[in-house]
């Protein structure tokens, strides 16, 4: 069973994209990437499985 962790935004967590994530996120309002930018900066290079995370959704760290 996946494991759920509460993510907190923080500037110190780094997503590198791929072109086709960029061209993606055209069709994606600015809110809707930030959210997705979280999510993923969140998950480590040494995961081996798939975890499900849970985001607060609040406006401060999004605006």
């Amino acid at each position: 069973m996946a494991s759920i962790e509460l993510v907190e935004p923080s500037k110190d967590n780094i997503v590198t994209k791929s072109n086709v994530l960029i061209e993606a996120n055209y069709k994606l309002g600015v809110v809707e990437q930030k959210i997705i930018l979280v999510l993923a900066s969140n998950i480590q290079p040494s995961d081996d499985d798939f975890k499900t995370y849970t985001l607060p959704i609040g406006i401060g760290p999004f605006c």
